[in-house]
């Protein structure tokens, strides 16, 4: 029982050291309640965290918090976007199976890889996980006519993605036409195992999705854009998955 006892705690001290790592900064508050244990375990926790010579800062009155000093690092992960990407996509997919067997260590698992990226590197993470949807398995009608996607349109759409770069694409359509289109891809679409692409297109100048696995050719360009306002996409992304 004891040592259960060593094992809870230590899980959650590696919890509480995770959750400062992923933003600026808490409140007691906020931490107690992530945590699920009462302020007076936490202070004790923050404590405990401390005299292991993880340095804590404080800030009291209105507006202050619990963080972590800047300047502190654990082992770095360092990834490129290709892996990044795929990180993400896998730790997302696994979510969406609500499989008992996943889903019992995803929080510290979630909170781990979170610590271990430089700070700079972390928040581009963040903010790739809003880009991406997924939702249900394609249709039996869908898939009918599903073929792998391109290798290296694969590798182009990812990297255009990650460094928000604007690609020209040759694209065969639901009717079977030929088209080229240049592109902002500004977020990714899954319904296993279909990947979409949801895209600015600057011919029809608006919102377009596009089957990865009907796109022949990209060309990347050095052309960068900014992410349009989520509800420019948002509202077709769930028609789009009400279809599906």
């Amino acid at each position: 029982m004891r040592k259960t006892k060593f094992i809870d705690r230590k899980n959650r001290l590696d919890r509480l050291i995770g959750l400062l790592k992923t933003r600026d900064f808490w409140t007691s508050m906020e931490l107690s309640h992530a945590l699920q244990i009462s302020q007076r375990t936490l202070m004790r926790d923050l404590s405990e965290v401390t005299e292991m010579g993880i340095p804590i800062e404080t800030d009291r009155g209105r507006g202050g918090g619990i963080r972590l000093n800047k300047r502190y690092g654990l082992s770095k992960l360092e990834l490129n976007y290709k892996e990044i990407i795929d990180l993400i996509l896998a730790l997302a997919t696994i979510e969406k199976l609500k499989s008992p067997l996943f889903l019992q260590n995803m929080k510290s698992i979630k909170d781990k890889i979170a610590r271990s990226f430089p700070e700079g590197q972390r928040v581009q993470v963040q903010n790739l996980r809003k880009r991406l949807y997924i939702g249900d398995n394609a249709s039996e009608r869908i898939l009918q006519n599903y073929t792998l996607p391109r290798q290296a349109v694969v590798n182009d759409l990812h990297e255009a993605f990650f460094e928000q770069k604007s690609l020209t694409i040759k694209y065969t359509s639901g009717k079977g036409e030929t088209l080229e289109r240049f592109i902002e891809p500004h977020y990714l679409v899954l319904n296993w195992p279909i990947w979409y692409i949801h895209a600015w297109d600057h011919l029809r100048n608006d919102v377009r999705m596009f089957r990865v696995d009907r796109i022949l050719r990209t060309t990347a360009s050095t052309s960068s854009f900014n992410l349009h306002h989520k509800s420019k996409f948002k509202e077709q992304v769930e028609d789009f998955f009400d279809e599906i």
